[in-house]
Order: structure tokens, then C-alpha cells, then sequence
């Protein structure tokens, strides 16, 4: 009973904190992505636009629907460590353990309270983690696991080293599971949506970063296809 105490505590310090905080900075640049959903935006993937503006479908144009994206991600991160954390052992000490863990984290507990791609990436990974752990049990958590592990390039580039890693570990430990048809199913649906962006963001968030990451510029040229950057 303590320990529920402890994490309904720290649940309840974050929402207080998701209500008074008052926007940041860039959770104010890409509510303005949002208000023009697009394939191709500035510096990031669509993926945050895209939440954005379905929370704002529901909760309206006020900071409750860039809070409400947030704390929704983070109850996905929490409920995807539990459900990774049961399919790792049974024991409940390892579950609260593991909850624990990321109550004590700075960047879980108030970093990914503004609403930017970093707390929907988190959602995403955590997703994708849930489903690794339980894929050798379900075809289904397979195709989900390679669906988001492959579709989390639109979320946030760094997204796609999560995929190398991954897939290099799967060859290196399971190479056999490439002869099934249900990871590439899921590589599939992934693709489904990074391919879209890609087409439309050659020379878009794609070469900006690229330039910040290699050249050590963030000088890119006018991108064709978006719609909130002329």
C-alpha cells in the first residue's frame, strides 16, 4: 500500500505541475505546426504536429490540450515499463522497482511535461520495448515491435538509431527470426508512414539536421511540400 501511495504521490505532483506550468517556448512553436498538419516541418518529424493537433480536436486551443498530450504520453511510458517489467518476472518488486526508477528521473518526471517530441518519443519507445519483451510469446507483439520501432523515424530522428541497435541485436541473437514473415510485416506498416515523410522532407527537418549534426550548421534551404514553413 505504501508504494501505491509513493507513485500516486508523484502522479499527482506531476499533474499539478502539467496545470501550472505555464508553455513553454517550444511547446508553443509546434502548437503552431499543428495548426497546419503537414508531411514536412523545420527541424523534427510530423509526428508532434500530428498529436498536437489531435489533442486540440479534443481540448480545444488552451495549454489543456498541450498538457493533456504530455501526461497521456507519460501514462503510456508507465503503463508500458509495467507491462515490460511483468513479461521480464513475475515479481511485483521488479514492476515497482522499475516505477520507481522512473519517478527518480529528471527527465521523465518534469522533462516530459511540455508537450514536444521528446515525451511522444518516449511513448513510442517505451511502446516498442513493451512489445520486444513479449514478442517471443506473440506474433502480434512482433508486428507491433518492428511497426514501431521502423515507424519512429516520424516521431524523432534519433528514433531510427533505436531501429540500428535493434536490428542489429535480432541478427546477432535471434538471426532466424528474419525468416519470418511478421517482423517485415510490421517493418511494413512502419514504413507505411516514414516513407510518405521521407518523400516530402528531402530537403526539409532531414537536411537540417544533417547540416547541425555533420556540418555543424543548421543552414538549410527553403524545403518544397511545407505547408507552416515558406
Amino acid at each position: 500500500m505504501l508504494r501505491v501511495a509513493h507513485l500516486a504521490l508523484v502522479a499527482a505532483l506531476m499533474c499539478v505541475a502539467a496545470a501550472h506550468l505555464p508553455p513553454a517556448f517550444d511547446e508553443a512553436y509546434y502548437w503552431t505546426w499543428s495548426s497546419a498538419p503537414a508531411w514536412s516541418y523545420f527541424d523534427h518529424p510530423p509526428m508532434i504536429a500530428w498529436a498536437i493537433a489531435a489533442s486540440r480536436a479534443v481540448f480545444g486551443d488552451g495549454l489543456l490540450a498541450l498538457r493533456a498530450l504530455s501526461l497521456t504520453c507519460v501514462a503510456i511510458v508507465a503503463c508500458a515499463t509495467v507491462g515490460a517489467a511483468r513479461a521480464l518476472s513475475p515479481s511485483r518488486e521488479v514492476t515497482y522497482l522499475a516505477l520507481l526508477t522512473l519517478a527518480g528521473s529528471m527527465m521523465f518526471v518534469i522533462g516530459y511535461l511540455p508537450a514536444t517530441p521528446d515525451v511522444v518519443q518516449g511513448a513510442q519507445l517505451a511502446l516498442a520495448a513493451c512489445a520486444i519483451t513479449r514478442a517471443p510469446r506473440s506474433r502480434a507483439m512482433v508486428v507491433a515491435a518492428a511497426a514501431l520501432l521502423v515507424g519512429g523515424a516520424v516521431v524523432k530522428h534519433t528514433s531510427a538509431l533505436i531501429l540500428v541497435g535493434a536490428t542489429a541485436g535480432l541478427v546477432w541473437r535471434r538471426p532466424r527470426a528474419l525468416a519470418s514473415p511478421w517482423p517485415w510485416l510490421g517493418a511494413a506498416l512502419g514504413a507505411a508512414l516514414v516513407v510518405p515523410w521521407l518523400l516530402a522532407d528531402l530537403d526539409g527537418s532531414t537536411a537540417f539536421q544533417a547540416a547541425r549534426v555533420f556540418d555543424g550548421s543548421a543552414s538549410v534551404s527553403a524545403r518544397r511540400g511545407c505547408s507552416c514553413c515558406g
